[in-house]
């Protein structure tokens, strides 16, 4: 299962001003892209294609990922998508 999360400018806390979320803050989102069921060895990868995608048209700030066999096993695929990444100035972090 891949679960890669996709995060604003690195704002991962979200600051509380008298236990109301602040005005900077209220806007942030971020967006979870899952893949259940689905290997990492696949060439179909329809969770995976869609944040590739968002990467390159500027949508995703940053990539928050369990490990990195979640993107690929293959090392050629994991370093596709670290440079594709890294072009787009998207730092990718690995949870383990």
């Amino acid at each position: 299962m891949l679960f890669l999360t996709a995060l604003p400018p690195t704002i991962i806390e979200r600051p509380k001003t008298n236990g109301v979320l602040h005005p900077t803050c209220q806007k942030l989102a971020h967006k979870v892209y899952i893949e259940i069921d689905v290997k990492t060895i696949d060439s179909d990868r329809p969770g995976l294609s869609q944040l590739i995608a968002d990467i390159e048209t500027g949508l995703v700030n940053k990539v928050i990922c369990h490990g990195a066999e979640r993107i690929s096993r293959s090392p050629v695929e994991l370093g596709n998508f670290m440079r594709i990444a890294n072009q787009m100035n998207v730092p990718v972090v690995f949870a383990e």
